[in-house]
């Protein structure tokens, strides 16, 4: 058996099927790699929306937009788990960049996404991982074709582990 702390992104725009609370509050259906030396390792597939940073969108679409992820326990704090980035790496990594319609920028993940807040009501602290970073259209297809950015920054490279 293996007990999976009641984790949520924050900040999401959507809770409906196929997203995270879906499929890990809901559905329950887990599968996790669990290593001789106790450590965890739990990936699910997932889908996530949420919104960037920039009310106006004056560039819309080919602006640099700084966006952040929030994942975090609603009831659990951290004398009953710790959260931990895998592996050291502090940032989120992208599969194939190339392919990949938007990309992070250079710029991206500049802090550590380990926080620790201590609420009024509760005297222990609850973490959560807070990934901030910039993202940016590479192309897109319109009715005319495949577009591509005019002003495209230099994509971020994961280098940051702490």
């Amino acid at each position: 058996m293996l007990w999976v702390p009641d984790l949520e992104f924050y900040n999401t725009l959507d809770y409906d099927e196929g997203y995270f609370s879906d499929s890990f509050l809901r559905r329950r259906n887990h599968l996790a790699i669990v290593y001789s030396s106790g450590m965890v390792l739990y990936i699910p597939p997932t889908k996530l929306k949420v919104r960037c940073n920039d009310e106006a969108y004056e560039n819309w679409p080919w602006g640099e937009y700084d966006c952040s992820i929030k994942l975090g326990p609603w009831t659990h704090s951290s004398l009953q788990f710790q959260l931990n980035p895998y592996d050291g790496v502090k940032y989120l990594d992208m599969d194939n960049v190339e392919t990949t319609p938007t990309v992070f920028t250079e710029g991206s993940f500049q802090n550590d996404p380990l926080e620790s807040k201590v609420y009024d009501c509760c005297p222990e602290e609850y973490e959560s991982l807070n990934w901030k970073f910039k993202v940016q259209k590479r192309w897109r297809f319109t009715s005319e074709g495949f577009e591509k950015n005019p002003n495209e920054v230099i994509p971020f490279k994961g280098k940051h582990r702490w």
